[in-house]
C-alpha cells in the first residue's frame, strides 16, 4: 500500500496529520488556557482599579484627606468645652449648664468652680451647682446634661429633701450635682 501512494501525497498526508494535531493542542489546551489569562488579566486591572479608588477614599489624596479632618474637626469642636485656658472652659460650663438649666425653669441657688484635673491629656473642669427643683426636672435636665453636647458627666450628686422635719410631702428637692 505505501508504494502505491507517490511520496507527494505521503509528504502531503503528514503535514496535514500534523497541521491536525497542532491544530488538536490549540484548541484543547492552548485556546482555553489564554481565555483563563486574560480573564484574570481582567480581573486583575478591575481590582487595581477599585484598590486606587478606595486608597484615593482612605486618605491617599490630599483632598480626601483633608475633607476627613475638617469633619474630624468639627465633630471634635463640639464634642468639648471651648477654651484654651481653665477660666473660658469653665465660663462655657457654666453658660451651658446655665441655658440647661432656664430650659427647666430652675434656678441655681449657687456655682462654684471646682479644680481642674489633668487625665490623658484633656484637662477637666467641673461645676458644683446648688439648686431647688423637682425630681421630674432634675432628671430632664441630667439626661440634657449626659446626652447632649459638649460632653458632660455628673460626676456626683446629692439630693436632699426640702423638708428635713418630715410631715407634708415636698415637690420640690435640694439638689447638688456635681458637673
Amino acid at each position: 500500500m505505501n508504494k502505491e501512494i507517490s511520496p507527494g501525497v505521503r509528504r502531503f498526508a503528514a503535514l496535514g496529520m500534523t497541521l491536525a494535531i497542532l491544530l488538536a493542542i490549540y484548541n484543547l489546551a492552548i485556546e482555553p488556557a489564554m481565555h483563563h489569562l486574560s480573564g484574570l488579566n481582567d480581573s486583575i486591572r478591575a481590582k487595581r482599579e477599585l484598590a486606587g479608588n478606595l486608597a484615593g477614599l482612605a486618605g491617599a489624596s490630599p483632598v480626601a484627606r483633608a475633607t476627613a479632618t475638617r469633619g474630624e474637626d468639627l465633630l471634635m469642636s463640639a464634642a468639648y468645652l471651648a477654651g484654651d485656658v481653665e477660666a473660658i472652659q469653665l465660663a462655657n460650663l457654666q453658660a451651658h449648664l446655665a441655658a440647661v438649666t432656664e430650659q427647666e425653669a430652675v434656678r441655681p441657688q449657687s456655682t462654684r468652680t471646682l479644680s481642674a484635673v489633668k487625665r490623658d491629656g484633656i484637662t477637666v473642669v467641673g461645676l458644683q451647682v446648688v439648686m431647688q427643683t423637682g425630681i421630674r426636672q432634675l432628671q430632664s435636665m441630667l439626661h440634657r446634661i449626659e446626652t447632649g453636647r459638649p460632653w458632660l458627666i455628673v460626676d456626683s450628686l446629692a439630693i436632699t429633701p426640702a423638708n428635713r422635719g418630715g410631715g407634708g410631702s415636698a415637690p420640690t428637692r435640694g439638689v447638688s450635682p456635681q458637673a
